[in-house]
């Protein structure tokens, strides 16, 4: 019961936090673009082929077999209410961000990477969907060129937030194995952030002792 109550807990907090980042990107973005129009050549060039067209919604979502019965009810809660609040105001981009954080908490991650390409379209310069992808490529579905281009996407974008910075590197230094490229993007956010990039510069110094992601 102990444990029930933890996980549940757990899940509160993992919410709350994608909202505050959310909420903390729109202070800042431009206006949404027009449904159905072209991206511009700068925010589409290196970002593959990604759909313009709103994700379905009323898809059926897949959920992890670890995932305990109470759990997923909370879930399908949250899914729902969420899902109903995007058919009322689809330019919301706060709920696309937190549909994709429940949808890859139950393992969807595939519907987890729609939302959040979703959310980049409709708010190109906006950070945290595009860090949101490049955990998603980095950790769960190991496509590290994805990865790197969603994270230099979210740097692009907001250079400020050193997360992103420190993400970046565990993909370079354990998936990709590449000492250099991790020690540059240390360098580049130390340059960007001299007064608050405390935490990259002990990863600089004693670089993380940890497991590698594949």
């Amino acid at each position: 019961m102990k444990n029930k109550y933890i996980l549940i807990i757990t899940i509160l907090i993992i919410v709350a936090g994608a909202g505050f980042y959310a909420w903390r990107d729109l202070n800042k973005l431009p206006p949404p673009l027009i449904q159905g129009a072209p991206l511009d050549s700068e925010n589409s060039s290196n970002l593959g082929q990604i759909s313009e067209k709103m994700p379905d919604l009323d898809r059926d979502f897949y959920f992890k077999d670890s995932l305990p019965s109470d759990v997923k009810e909370i879930y399908i809660s949250k899914i729902n209410t969420t899902i109903d609040e995007i058919k009322e105001n689809a330019d919301f981009i706060d709920n696309w961000l937190v549909l994709g954080v429940y949808l890859k908490a139950i393992g969807d991650y595939s519907a987890a990477e729609d939302m959040w390409q979703y959310a980049g379209v409709l708010r190109p310069l906006n950070s945290t969907s595009f860090a949101n992808l490049g955990n998603l490529y980095t950790y769960e579905l190991k496509d590290y060129q994805k990865a790197e281009v969603n994270f230099k996407k979210a740097l692009a974008n907001d250079p400020s937030k050193i997360y992103i910075y420190t993400n970046f590197y565990e993909l370079y230094k354990y998936g990709m194995k590449d000492d250099a490229k991790a020690k540059a993007i240390l360098e580049e956010g130390i340059a960007s952030n001299p007064d608050t990039s405390d935490d990259l510069k002990s990863l600089f110094s004693m670089p993380i002792q940890g497991v590698p992601l594949d």
